[in-house]
This record gives structure tokens, C-alpha cells and sequence, in this order.
């Protein structure tokens, strides 16, 4: 599903390509799959918008599921993708709990086997597993291009804090991606990371023309979503001195146009924080910025990125704090140290090691979510009212135009009535269509 050595360029690496629907023919061929054969999934939590899909449309004609779990703590696990996944197979999906034993190691190539002449049996040589599995990891490492594992890994280390130096370190190697690579994904991913250094180091007009390079090649390979990181980058993260146009508007309206077209959670949740930062600059727009920033929460908590949320939250608290309304400010701090905890940040303290087997290390207690949460998630279904009614007026509007058009050839009122309708009717099942193929799966969380 997500690739192999045999042909590097279907190898999946990032959940931004993890996170677009399954082609149509793997698609099929995952249901045929799943109405004729047992399958065994492993290491999968089910929050994917590619492959989990297929098993909610096919759950039903399915054979036999066995999911299982990493840990023996079911409620960390069963997921209301899974509740939902149990809740239409019935018995044909069964849950398995495991004892964490890491499977892994335990992989070989065909030189990790032997065969017993006396009982033809196909064993593994353990002593020999950890150096084959290593050889093996190595194979597969080299299919895929160093520029594309420098992209990767540069974006991971911004995603924590880093210097200046390993800024300066990463720009150097962007710069020279940019010069040498053939690859062009790889050197559209180098304009966005090398913007991420130079913003670092303060450079921001540099930093905005990296951007918009890589808006611009991004929008050329068709990748919107990818676009709208950009443009809300641009927006967020420079100086409004340093700011500029992009493709003769600026960056929010694109975003807003972008967003507005795919109807896509992610997206949505840039373009609202976008927006809402927009408007803390703006004086007295304070109700607009926060409604912009809830619905980005929202829109956050929905496709499962807590570091998008905990940004929003910060911005909310921010407002609420330049506002007096202490009760939300603390219920934001709450929040955001909750949320924190669960990225692995803000963690108590650690106990002393232990080597004896019973030893366990205790996790802090996680406190419950706050009411600021709900109320963010309380605007994604106003936002998409929002979305409906707006579509609903341009369909309304073209229909209204092409009749105008069609009444300067032909005079009769009841044609004209009838093209009406025609028009407003195809227009607005085109939409319901597209709606539809965007909201199909409600319940799952979108990584």
C-alpha cells in the first residue's frame, strides 16, 4: 500500500503522502483482497485517510479481520475508527492484544533461514537476526534519495527548537538541493525548509521568496493542500514589513480560495489560524480573530494535529489575555499544558531506573480536556454551514446569469424556467456530489 524497494518512487515516506485517498486500483484491489482473504493488520492505528476507508466501505463483505494492539491497554487503542470499523463488520472483526514484544528483529531476508534435513521444518537463525535485519534495513534506506531523507529530517527537526547553527547547517544543505538535485519534489520541499532556516535567522525577506517558490511549484504539481502551508506561513510567520503579494493578491485571500475549493480539514485549519493571526494585527477585529482561531482548533482536533492546536490555543490565549477574559486565558494554559503532555513534552519528572523486571515508570496523570476545546470543535459544523450556504448562493448566481444569457436568444418565459432549473439543479448536484466525496467518513480522524 505505501510502497516497495522494487520501485522506490511508490515508497510513502510522509503523512502529507499518507494523507490522500488510496489510488482507485490499489483501492480495488485492497477490497478484493479483504472479501476473499484473512487479514492480519499490525502497527496500523486506523486514523489513515487512505487505507482505513477502504476497510470501512468493505467491512461488511469482509472475510475475516484480526487488528491487533501494540499494548494490553485497550482504551488507548480502540479508537472510535475501530469502534466504528467493529461496529459494521460485527463478528468478522476480532481485536488482539499482545505483550509488546518488539516483531521487528524478528524479520529476516531469506539468508536468516535454514532448513532441518531431518524434519524439512524452515527455521531462524536468532543469533544471526539483528546483523541480517540491520543489512536488510540498509537495503532499503538506499532506494530512497539522500535529498529526499534531508528534506524529511530537516522538516522533523522543525517541528522542536532548534539554533541558529543547525539553522545555518540545514540552509547549506537546502541551498545545495536547490542547485544540484533533479528531483523536483525534493527541490520544491528545499524552498519550503530553507524558508524555515532563514526565518530563524531573521532573514524574512529571503524567506518569503522560498516560499512563494515553493507555493509556485507546488501549485504547478497540483498539491493545493501543500500550497496553503505556504501561503499561511507567509502569512503567520513574516513581519507584515516584510510581506508581499503572491500571484498579484495576497497570500490570506489565496488561502481562503484554496481552502475553499477542496474542503479539506487540514487545509481548513491553516486557513482559519491564517486568518485569525490576520486579524489580531487589525484593530478592533478581536471577535473575528478568535471565531477564525476556534474554528482552526476545531478544524485541528479534528485531523488529529496537536501542534497545530496547541498553536491556536496559544493565540487564543494571547486574545483572551489582552482582553480580560481570565477564565478562558486559564482555561487555555490548562489546555495547552495538557495537550503538551500528550505530544511528550511538559512531562513530570522521571524516576530513578530500575533494571529489575517488575520496575514501570509511571506516566503523569493526564487531567481532563477543558471546555475550550468543545467549544472550538462547536465551530467546524458553523464553518461548514459556512461552506454549504456559500456554494449553494454561487450556483444560484451562475444559474441566475447563464438563464440571463440563454433569455437573449430565445424569448419564451417557460424555456427560460426550464433552463433555470436545469442549470441550478446540475450545478447543485455537482456540489452535493462533491460534499459527499469530502465528508464521506465524518468519524474519522484525519491524520
Amino acid at each position: 500500500m505505501h510502497g516497495t524497494i522494487s520501485d522506490k518512487d511508490s515508497i510513502i515516506l510522509t503523512l502529507r503522502q499518507a494523507g490522500r485517498e488510496l489510488k482507485p486500483d490499489l483501492a480495488e484491489l485492497l477490497g478484493a483482497v479483504l472479501k476473499n482473504k484473512t487479514i492480519l493488520v499490525v502497527g496500523c492505528s486506523g486514523n489513515d485517510d487512505d487505507i482505513f476507508p477502504v476497510f470501512l466501505q468493505n467491512a461488511k463483505e469482509s472475510k475475516s479481520i484480526f487488528w491487533v494492539f501494540w499494548d494490553k491497554d485497550l482504551e488507548k487503542q480502540f479508537t472510535p475508527n475501530l469502534a466504528l470499523l467493529s461496529e459494521i463488520a460485527q463478528e468478522k472483526c476480532t481485536f488482539i492484544r499482545t505483550d509488546k514484544t518488539p516483531i521487528l528483529p524478528r524479520i529476516p531476508c531469506r539468508d536468516a533461514l535454514v532448513r532441518d534435513n531431518q524434519t524439512g521444518d524452515t527455521e531462524i537463525k536468532i543469533e544471526n537476526t539483528i546483523n541480517i535485519h540491520a543489512s536488510y534495513l540498509s537495503k532499503w534506506v538506499k532506494t530512497i534519495s539522500e535529498d529526499v531523507w534531508k528534506n524529511t529530517f530537516s522538516e522533523l527537526i522543525f517541528l522542536h527548537d532548534y539554533n541558529n547553527d543547525t539553522a545555518s547547517f540545514i540552509a547549506r544543505d537546502m541551498e545545495s538541493i536547490i542547485c544540484n538535485s533533479h528531483d523536483q519534489l525534493a527541490v520544491t520541499r528545499a524552498y519550503k525548509n530553507l524558508a524555515f532556516a532563514l526565518m530563524k535567522k531573521n532573514e524574512h525577506k529571503r524567506a518569503w521568496a522560498s516560499l512563494s517558490r515553493a507555493a509556485d511549484n507546488f501549485m504547478a504539481r497540483g498539491n493545493h493542500r501543500e500550497v496553503i502551508e505556504c501561503l499561511t506561513l507567509m502569512t503567520t510567520e513574516i513581519p507584515i514589513a516584510d510581506q508581499g503579494h503572491w500571484k498579484g493578491d495576497d497570500p490570506l485571500s489565496w488561502s481562503a480560495h484554496l481552502a475553499g475549493k477542496i474542503y479539506e480539514p487540514y487545509s481548513n485549519c491553516l486557513y482559519n489560524y491564517a486568518a485569525g493571526v490576520h486579524m489580531l494585527h487589525l484593530p478592533q477585529k478581536e471577535k473575528f480573530a478568535e471565531d477564525h482561531l476556534l474554528t482552526a482548533g476545531g478544524f485541528a482536533k479534528k485531523c488529529g494535529d496537536r501542534i497545530m492546536l496547541v498553536k491556536c490555543l496559544i493565540k487564543l490565549k494571547d486574545l483572551y489575555e489582552n482582553t480580560n477574559q481570565k477564565e478562558l486565558n486559564d482555561e487555555c494554559c490548562r489546555e495547552i499544558k495538557r495537550q503538551n503532555m500528550l505530544l511528550g513534552k511538559d512531562v513530570a519528572e522521571k524516576p530513578a531506573l530500575d533494571d529489575s523486571p517488575s520496575a514501570e515508570t509511571k506516566s503523569p496523570e493526564l487531567p481532563p480536556e477543558e471546555k475550550i476545546i468543545q467549544k472550538c470543535m462547536g465551530q467546524v459544523p458553523k464553518n461548514n454551514k459556512r461552506n454549504i450556504i456559500g456554494e449553494s448562493i454561487i450556483v444560484l448566481v451562475i444559474a441566475l446569469v447563464m438563464t440571463g444569457l440563454y433569455s437573449l436568444v430565445r424569448h419564451g418565459f417557460r424555456e427560460r424556467i426550464w433552463i433555470f432549473v436545469i442549470l441550478l439543479v446540475t450545478g447543485a448536484a455537482g456540489k452535493l456530489w462533491y460534499f459527499i466525496k469530502r465528508y464521506r467518513y465524518p468519524q474519522i480522524v484525519r491524520s
